[in-house]
């Protein structure tokens, strides 16, 4: 997590979290990063082709 935030925040770039279950404490990482913004949800590897492609942040937009 500590690699993932310091290349968000130092190094613009870009971070994906794939979710776990709620009540594990393995994915209390992923949450909190996408809680805080720094990391895009990703719930399926559409969401890794959007993101690549650059239409992650206009699809989600749209869906909403």
């Amino acid at each position: 997590m500590v690699t993932a935030r310091l290349a968000v925040e130092e190094h613009g770039r870009d971070a994906m979290a794939v979710p776990g279950a709620a009540d594990s404490h393995m994915s209390a990482g992923c949450h909190m990063a996408i809680r805080n913004g720094w990391a895009q949800l990703v719930t399926s590897s559409e969401d890794v082709v959007e993101a690549l492609r650059g239409d992650y942040t206009a699809s989600r937009s749209m869906a909403q």
